[in-house]
């Protein structure tokens, strides 16, 4: 994605939909009725220029809400040289997204569920939740309902699963709550058939079907606070370039590693990070094309586990795609969360 045209974006999620009435600081209560808003982005003037995302109301105002910052985390001197949140028993299996471009959705969902897993509302057992529905809803947003507040907003794609997005769009659909369905209700096809993707499509009963709810959505470019993110939430999306799904320009299989700086204008793949290690070495990514120095993301692809090591794979702190990090808590389907999306400095 072009990250002039994240930029933007950015600054309207700036711009938050707040929201909430008598909000208890207790974790379990997370209760109190969000006001009613929409996002939306998409949208072209008469000449087919991309206008700037924004926030409405339910009767179709702007709103120009507050924002809202999250204060400093504690002194850089605490984080430790490498984790691992695998050794915590809480990111659930790697997948196969197979011929899609829906690695945005495997990471918001494989984010969604460690969050849940996390905070005690679920198990890894009992935690998979459905690709297929956040595809189908994220990139065919628009509901044939006139009732509907969200009517006439986002994408209507002819084949939603074929076509990439990003944490925008994720957020923007499950902040009007549509999702998380379960993978038992609307399963993943592990085809690179365009024609046979399109029997995951959704039945519009299931538009607002949820199991779990989005909380708060945080973005941050600065590494220590992504790692200070990881640790509180368990999980953080970000995409990178990649320079042809592992060819020998970045990707280093024997030590199952990546490392690009060939483009830094936009990204085209989206992983979850589960670690980092700061001490990963510069030397174990590929001779001619290694970083300035070691550090590195430890990541969870969505190629499945016959791809780098197991499904997963290290990305260096010096790619010059990678400077995106997002947090997306979940909340129980039971609960009224409020729903915010909030840049970290």
């Amino acid at each position: 994605m072009n990250k002039t045209a994240t930029r933007k974006i950015l600054a309207v999620l700036l711009a938050v939909c707040m929201l909430l009435q008598g909000m208890s600081a207790a974790a379990s209560a997370i209760e109190a009725e969000p006001v009613l808003c929409r996002y939306v982005f998409d949208e072209t003037d008469a000449d087919g220029n991309f206008l700037q995302p924004y926030y409405v109301d339910a009767k179709g105002r702007i709103i120009d809400g507050p924002q809202e910052y999250f204060p400093p985390f504690a002194a850089e001197d605490d984080l430790p040289l490498s984790y691992d949140v695998r050794s915590s028993g809480i990111v659930t299996p790697v997948k196969y997204q197979a011929g899609s471009g829906s690695c945005w959705a495997f990471t918001t969902i494989s984010c969604m569920e460690t969050s849940m897993i996390k905070q005690g509302y679920s198990t890894l057992a009992d935690t998979d939740y459905s690709e297929a529905h956040m595809t189908w809803f994220g990139q065919r947003q628009r509901t044939t309902d006139t009732t509907d507040p969200t009517y006439g907003d986002g994408r209507q794609l002819t084949n939603p699963f074929t076509t990439g997005g990003n944490w925008h769009h994720s957020s923007a659909t499950l902040m009007r709550g549509s999702g998380v369905q379960l993978e038992s209700n609307a399963q993943w096809i592990e085809t690179r058939d365009a024609n046979v993707m399109m029997q995951m499509e959704q039945p519009e009963s299931d538009r607002y079907v949820s199991y779990a709810r989005l909380y708060k959505t945080q973005m941050t470019q600065d590494r220590d606070t992504a790692k200070r993110l990881l640790m509180e939430e368990g999980a953080l999306y970000t995409s990178y370039y990649d320079d042809s799904s592992g060819s020998a320009l970045g990707f280093n299989s024997a030590n199952a590693c990546y490392y690009q700086n060939a483009n830094v204008d936009v990204t085209n793949h989206a992983v979850t990070v589960v670690g980092w290690d700061d001490e990963f070495p510069a030397t174990n990514f590929n001779a001619g094309l290694q970083p300035s120095d070691d550090g590195a993301w430890l990541v969870k692809g969505s190629w499945s586990t016959r791809w780098g090591n197991n499904g997963y794979y290290w990305i260096s702190y010096y790619d010059p795609s990678c400077t995106e990090f997002t947090a997306f808590t979940a909340a129980p389907a039971s609960s009224r969360p409020r729903r915010t999306a909030t840049v970290l400095a």
